[in-house]
């Protein structure tokens, strides 16, 4: 039996990354629309739509790269990963 590979540092990257935009997004959200003029919603300065804009779109790419991490992470075969069956007591479910 062969041991399951190590997950390289890219995943442990990628994730720390998706949660610190996915928490720490929020915050700074908050920070910036409470500088205009009226600190409720709708944000009414450009930079609050930018900063919204950006953490929105930078969250939603982190999460389809992880979601897809498999298709362009060197080393990791789909087709092969999927041709594999599972094994139970080191058996196979033939």
């Amino acid at each position: 039996m062969n041991p399951t590979p190590s997950p390289s540092r890219l995943v442990y990257g990628l994730l720390a990354v998706m949660t610190i935009f996915t928490f720490g997004g929020p915050f700074v959200l908050m920070l910036v629309i409470r500088g205009g003029e009226d600190s409720k919603w709708p944000p009414d300065r450009p930079i609050e739509w930018f900063a919204l804009i950006s953490i929105v779109s930078i969250v939603c790419l982190l999460v389809a790269a992880g979601l897809s991490i498999r298709w362009w992470l060197p080393g990791i075969n789909v087709t092969e990963a999927s041709a594999k069956k599972s094994t139970v007591a080191g058996r196979s479910e033939r």
